[in-house]
């Protein structure tokens, strides 16, 4: 089928689905083929089954959505996390499934290349363990590098043979790990869903090669997809908004240490996307107080972060410059105007990356109130 994209240029639509086509099963008789799926899903994600189906349903209703989503499983080796994995790649089709490495995907590894292929013409793409160990503070920049990847509808890709540029990208991310320090979650995060298996019961070698076995057998899979296929997702499924869990909590408080916690409140908080090196400073020193019991918290002099290694280390994986780090002009509504500085990003990364200079001033210009920390349920301080 021709289609013409939003780029005016017109396409030839190769997309399918291995099952697509198959005649509908009777009820009674799918629910039959589908108690080994139920089996593995109870055992991998228990109370949270239902919503991980949903995520996958989503994946199979609305091929060409993005759920802006991304679920991960923390449990031990072996519960049967890549037999789930196998099982969702027969049920979308091999071509439109994929497996990638948590540092080749984010470009965060010690070489930097980051590759697009593994997300590039595909419906779901699985990140198989979430695991920077030996990559000095990678755990704080991983969802970060993340964020673009789980929600943006278009991404600039290295495609290996030598295809570079922007496309449109249709996959949806999951991820598993073996370690509940996988990563570093913002208070306020809206793009994770994190399940803790740690305490299930590993499938016996029996029951792994009973669930092996059948899905080898094309009827349990076709069973599987119609099932998703014909689900109704439920109303606590919202793209765009993960549903918070035990665990996340958890893992938003869990070793974060009060830098790392002032600066959560500055990018969830602070009342402009963008920021001045300096403000960003006397902001992240305005939280320690709050955070240290500090109420009223009155205006600051600027702190001599410059040096501060923990600082410069979370600021790194937390925010990012504007264009490059050029040095511009910029002035605060009431206030005069600033010295030529750097400019940082707290949110909406990517809507900054293309800015101009007039863009970022209009934008800075509005007031900054001293007093801009409020109360907030999903930050516990």
């Amino acid at each position: 089928m021709l289609f013409e994209g939003s780029d005016g240029r017109t396409y030839y639509n190769t997309f399918r689905m291995p099952y697509q086509h198959s005649p509908q099963m009777p009820v009674h008789e799918r629910e039959e083929l589908l108690m080994l799926w139920h089996k593995i899903m109870d055992t991998v994600f228990h109370e949270h089954k239902g919503y991980i189906e949903d995520w996958l349903a989503f994946c199979i209703q609305k091929p060409a959505e993005r759920s802006g989503v991304m679920p991960v499983c923390i449990s031990g080796v072996g519960l049967g996390k890549s037999l789930i994995m196998a099982i969702v790649s027969r049920v979308v089709g091999h071509q439109n499934f994929s497996n990638g490495k948590i540092l080749d995907v984010t470009g965060l590894g010690r070489s930097g290349t980051q590759w697009g292929d593994w997300i590039y013409n595909k419906i779901i793409s699985c990140i198989e363990e979430i695991s920077p160990e030996g990559e000095l503070g990678i755990s704080y920049k991983v969802l970060d590098a993340l964020k673009d990847i789980i929600t943006n509808e278009t991404l600039s890709l290295n495609l290996k043979g030598g295809r570079n540029g922007t496309f449109p990208v249709y996959s949806n991310i999951i991820g598993f790990s073996n370690h509940s320090d996988c990563m570093k979650i913002p208070f306020g995060d809206r793009r994770v869903f994190v399940v803790d298996s740690t305490g299930q019961t590993n499938l016996t070698s029996g029951e792994y090669k009973e669930i092996w076995d059948w899905m080898r057998d094309e009827q349990n899979i076709i069973a599987v997809y119609q099932y998703l296929l014909n689900r109704e997702i439920s109303k606590e499924f919202i793209p765009g908004q993960a549903k918070m869990t035990t665990a996340k909590k958890n893992m938003q408080a869990d070793g974060r240490n009060p830098m790392q916690t002032a600066f959560d409140l500055v990018v969830v908080q602070y009342p402009c996307d963008l920021i001045t090196s300096g403000e960003l400073q006397l902001a992240v020193a305005q939280a320690l107080q709050y955070l240290e019991g500090g109420k009223d918290v009155a205006p600051l002099t600027t702190p001599g972060l410059n040096n501060d290694k923990q600082y410069n280390a979370i600021l790194k994986a937390m925010t990012s410059l504007w264009g490059g780090g050029s040095r511009i002009r910029v002035q605060r509504q009431g206030q005069a105007k600033l010295s030529p500085t750097r400019v940082r990003v707290l949110r909406n990364k990517a809507d900054w990356a293309g800015a101009s200079a007039t863009e970022v001033r209009e934008s800075m210009y509005v007031e900054t109130p001293w007093k801009w920390i409020m109360e907030d349920d999903e930050i516990p301080f």
